[in-house]
């Protein structure tokens, strides 16, 4: 039981758990106990009662992930690919050639240098 709780249904403290002066009116103890009793199970109610819908699309996705044939996932990460790509093309105003140069760069910019990959993406 909390405190809180016990200072409560004592109900001839003069002071709450944490030293302030209160009113000992029996209905100002009421008032407080049932203020305490209503946020406890509100809040428990709603926390329960509340779905993500971000977690059901996750939950989705992965299944129909899952259901797929291993061919159909790699075909799906190249369309996904090909579909970012397209859009960090669009958004930098490149061309497909640059656009895929300039990523390779940024991937391999905090990696070891190699002086063959530097001939490859420049």
């Amino acid at each position: 039981m909390t405190v809180a709780r016990e200072w409560l249904e004592k109900g001839n403290a003069e002071r709450d758990p944490v030293d302030r002066p209160v009113a000992t009116r029996p209905h100002a103890l009421r008032s407080s106990a049932a203020r305490l009793q209503r946020t406890a199970t509100s809040v428990r109610s709603y926390t329960r009662a509340m779905k993500s819908v971000a977690s059901a699309l996750r939950v989705r996705d992965a299944t129909s992930v899952r259901d797929m044939s291993p061919v159909e996932r790699l075909e799906l990460a190249f369309r996904l690919g090909d579909e970012d790509l397209e859009s960090f093309r669009a958004t930098q105003g490149l061309d497909r050639r640059t656009a895929i140069r300039l990523l390779e760069r940024r991937r391999q910019a905090t990696r070891q240098p190699s002086a063959c990959l530097e001939r490859l993406i420049g």
